[in-house]
């Protein structure tokens, strides 16, 4: 919820229509007739709960069932990347600093489908983390230089102030995209300077690319290690992404792209694809195939057809009991993720042979639950100094039917070959 135009509480949906309504009136006004179909983009962290609370929003916003769909932002960003490239087979790393998040999603484009392989985020960190930690700096300078703090919660207006000071903070972020330095200017308030003896109002900072930089350093560190954390439990490693696409204004600063660059270890960080517009755009791509075929929404490019395969939340239960991991299947919901994936280690190095239980029940408990299968592998190295690392792939191929797979993280060496299990 959030405060509203007449200063009352706004819920989500209520806040939705705040959004989506002067929009829609714009763009009829510009467009000069009324809008058929519209495409809504929503972060691939949704949960199912989120994702039905924004269709929600969407119709009371006065849409009907029928006139809009939805399209995560990570796919939209790779239709855009495909659209840019004419690359049709790739994996793809969405590097997303948004507004108040952070998400990293792996993307696989294949066989003609966009499929959504691992996602990580982080709801701490986003473009008004980094305008706060500014303003702080900012803040901290002024009480260097005049001996009183900007962002005093006992003065009058204290939150006007902070947003003032976040709004500056942020047009200074921009500006520094694209140069080295960038201007912050301030009015203190006539009380202020007369409690404190000002003879001028105004106060300037002039804001240094390489100061944002360290301001920011961990954060992006701790973003580019999620990434790899992500890749990883693909059961890949950085070497098999074809591609970064960066979305969120945020990644324009410099700093980003060459830390991701540093990691990489090659020129992968895609410049081309414009980090504002690039879900908008992959979005009316994909809007163009779904208005013309509803049922199995495609877009076409090249004369090539691609689809999206759905986002697939995860409803797998994992425990990990005595020396076996314990995984329970979902029954009576549906298996909400195509391609599940965990990834394992041997518990020392000495084990030579590693298990999964699976079952099937209408709990998350295995306790009531079918025993469906246990797997074993071995044949991993006996004699090393270092501990294995495997992939267990759980994939939904029919309805009540997984495949089952184990592989080396590292050399891709199967130790349990593809196994078809009906549940």
């Amino acid at each position: 919820m959030k405060e509203g135009p007449d200063g009352g509480v706004v819920f989500y949906r209520e806040g939705f229509d705040f959004t989506i309504t002067p929009t829609e009136r714009q763009l009829e006004k510009k467009l000069d007739g009324s809008i058929d179909y519209v495409t809504i983009t929503y972060p691939v962290g949704f949960s199912p709960r989120q994702l039905e609370e924004t269709k929600k929003a969407i119709r009371l916003a006065g849409f009907k069932e029928g006139t809009y769909t939805l399209i995560d932002e990570s796919s939209a960003s790779a239709i855009a990347y495909i659209a840019e490239e004419h690359q049709y087979d790739g994996t793809l790393v969405m590097f997303d600093i948004g507004g108040g998040t952070f998400d990293v999603t792996i993307v696989r484009v294949k066989d003609g489908h966009i499929t959504i392989l691992n996602h990580i985020g982080d709801e701490s960190f986003g473009g008004l983390a980094i305008d706060k930690k500014i303003a702080e700096f900012v803040d901290g300078e002024c009480f260097a230089i005049h001996g009183f703090h900007i962002l005093d919660p006992k003065r009058a207006n204290a939150l006007r102030t902070y947003d003032r000071l976040l709004r500056k903070c942020e047009e200074a972020k921009r500006q520094l995209t694209v140069a080295p330095s960038a201007d912050i200017d301030l009015e203190f308030p006539s009380s202020v300077c007369e409690a404190k003896n000002l003879e001028d109002p105004n106060f300037s900072l002039t804001l240094m690319q390489s100061r944002v930089r360290e301001l920011i350093q961990k954060d992006i560190d701790s973003c580019v290690a999620m990434t790899e954390k992500a890749i990883l439990e693909c059961g890949l490693t950085k070497d098999d992404i074809t591609a970064v696409v960066l979305i969120g204004g945020t990644c324009r600063l410099p700093y980003v792209k060459t830390t991701l660059e540093a990691f990489f270890q090659r020129n992968i960080v895609m410049e081309n694809i414009n980090p504002d517009t690039a879900v908008c755009i992959g979005a009316c791509h994909y809007a163009k195939g779904w208005a013309q075929n509803k049922e199995k929404p495609f877009f076409t490019m090249d004369g090539r057809q691609l689809f999206i395969d759905p986002i697939l939340k995860e409803n797998i239960m994992m425990d990990l009991g005595g020396e076996a991991l314990h995984v329970v299947i979902p029954r009576g919901v549906p298996m909400e993720k195509k391609c599940f994936h965990v990834c394992l280690d041997t518990p020392n190095t000495t084990v030579s042979t590693m298990k999964t239980v699976l079952y099937a029940g209408n709990t998350k408990k295995r306790d009531g639950c079918t025993r469906l299968r246990e797997i074993r592998w071995s044949g991993f190295p006996a004699k090393r100094s270092y501990v294995v690392h495997f992939v267990l792939f759980i994939t939904l191929v029919a309805e009540r039917c997984i495949s089952v797979r184990v592989e080396d993280r590292v050399n891709k060496t199967v130790y349990f070959p593809e196994t078809e299990i009906q549940y």
